[in-house]
């Protein structure tokens, strides 16, 4: 993906998306774009401020009012919370229960519960619900990957070659992505493609990594 910006004197931001075919990726794009537009009005003593989309966490009804959770503050919302819903239709916000909205681009991990439901934690580390009715919404949601991860060498004993590595990063940077590689037994990989970490990390453009200790012996 190429990135070009340019000052124009005298005209609105315009962002222009030129694509050869309509596909996830950049369906998800359009979407995030378009949802920078959005914004939603709080009241917080007696003030009320413009929010955008991605202050955000989630949106919860207590009674007839709905509120608004951003990171520090809890505003209260304009409008109820079915209103909300149908604001925020083209958005990263979904429903989760009768009485929650949440942006899933807040979203850090989920975790299956006993009951069927989904306890899903933000980036804030506070916990949501997710109930069964809504499960659906959670997995038909169209993430923008931003991360590649792959474990060298698989737990399978699989190796991946630095140019297959490279191949990956490569892959990954056009597209505005990163490269993991979890490292918990790559002395082990170093050991039998015969390279070093210089050659395998640093001259393949990888981002991150991590380096076992305990799997190799330490």
């Amino acid at each position: 993906m190429e990135i070009i910006t340019k000052q124009v004197d005298n005209k609105p931001l315009t962002v222009t998306i030129e694509y050869s075919h309509l596909d996830e990726y950049t369906e998800g794009i359009i979407k995030k774009v378009k949802a920078l537009n959005v914004t939603i009005c709080g009241t917080l003593q007696d003030r009320t401020f413009s929010l955008s989309i991605s202050d955000i966490y989630y949106i919860e009804a207590v009674g007839r009012k709905a509120f608004l959770y951003t990171k520090d503050e809890i505003y209260q919302a304009d409008k109820k919370l079915y209103e909300l819903e149908e604001v925020l239709l083209e958005t990263s916000i979904i429903r989760i229960s009768k009485s929650c909205l949440m942006n899933m681009d807040m979203l850090c991990s989920i975790k299956q519960l006993t009951n069927s439901q989904l306890e899903a934690t933000l980036s804030n580390g506070e916990k949501l619900i997710v109930a069964r009715t809504y499960l659906k919404s959670i997995k038909n949601y169209k993430y923008i990957p931003q991360v590649i991860v792959i474990t060298q060498p698989t737990e399978f004993g699989v190796l991946y070659s630095n140019d297959e590595i490279k191949a990956i990063c490569d892959f990954a940077h056009e597209r505005n992505m990163y490269v993991y590689i979890d490292g918990a037994r790559i002395s082990n990989a170093l050991a039998a493609l015969d390279t070093t970490i210089t050659e395998m990390i640093e001259k393949n453009d990888v981002d991150a990594f991590s380096f076992g200790g305990t799997k190799a012996g330490a």
